[in-house]
Parts: C-alpha cells; structure tokens; sequence
C-alpha cells in the first residue's frame, strides 16, 4: 500500500472529478482517480487469478533492487496492460511482463486521461529500457533452465537472484 498526499479537483457539482498527486521528480501534478485505479487493480486480479498481485509485488522488488526508476502507479498500468490472460507460470509470467514491459517503455504510456511516465526524462527512459531487457533475457534464461525436461533449478534460482537480489531464496532452502 502507498500512502500518498492529494489534492483534490472538484467536479463543479461538489464531486470530486479527480485527485491531482505530486511528483516529486518534476515537480508537476499527476491527475489520479485511486477508486478506478483500485477496481481496475480488484478486477483484474479476479480474472487472472491471486498471482497478479504477487507478479506485481514481484516487479516493484525488482525495480527496488535495480534503482527504483519506474514509479508504483506505472508498474501496476504496466501489469494491467501486459498481465491480461489467466496465470500460466511465474516464472513465464515474469519473462512476458519484462518483455512487453520493454516495448510500453520505449514510447509515452497513455492511461486513463493522461501519460503515466511522463516523469521519465529520455536518459531514465534509455535506463529503465537497459534494466527491462537485462530483466528480460535474465528471466527467459531462468524460465528456459527448467522447461520442458530441463531440470536445472540450481541455475535458474541463481538467475532468479540475480534479477530480484539476494532476498529471492537460495537453492535448497
């Protein structure tokens, strides 16, 4: 959970139209409708099963572990856009969220009235795509070391570490 100050737009009619959040980076608002956000987050993990969550908590540890580019907010439209089928596998899950998470990254990402990484400058932005395709052929390897009648687990959850840091747990633990 995120705790974040707000403010908020009125609608004209005593609503409230949306909430505008600081970004800190840039020093701009960033216009938020948290409810719709969090149905679309409740509906989503409904129709792809309890693993969204966990497949979401999963990459913020990554880009925790890589220099905290990517905002929250950004990686949770990244999962609703990518994450859109029933949940096959994490660890094939995992390698198709950094794949086309590279290729949403490589442009403006429109979401729900306005750019949700729009607080990446073009350095970042060539950065977070260098750590999405590292993350990507890192986990395809992973995934590869055990499919089909591959058996080495030893090697992908030494893969895995690298990509999520020393927390993800030692082989044989």
């Amino acid at each position: 959970m995120d705790i974040v100050p707000v403010s908020r737009v009125s609608d004209g009619a005593g609503g409230v139209a949306y909430f505008e959040v600081p970004n800190m980076n840039n020093e701009t608002w960033i216009s938020s409708r948290p409810k719709t956000h969090s149905n679309d987050l409740l509906e989503r993990n409904k129709s792809y099963g309890d693993e969204f969550k966990k497949i979401i908590k999963m990459i913020k540890w990554w880009n925790h572990q890589h220099s905290s580019f990517l905002q929250s907010y950004h990686i949770e439209v990244l999962s609703l856009n990518i994450l859109t089928g029933g949940f096959s596998d994490f660890p094939w899950d995992i390698f198709g969220f950094f794949k086309k998470a590279h290729g949403l990254c490589s442009s403006s990402h429109w979401h729900r009235g306005s750019y949700v990484d729009a607080y990446l400058d073009q350095t970042t932005r060539q950065e977070v795509l260098k750590r999405l395709e590292t993350a990507r052929d890192k986990a395809r390897d992973a995934w590869h070391a055990t499919y089909g009648d591959k058996d080495d687990h030893e090697k992908a959850i030494e893969i895995w570490q690298q990509v999520f840091g020393d927390k993800f747990p030692a082989y044989g633990s």
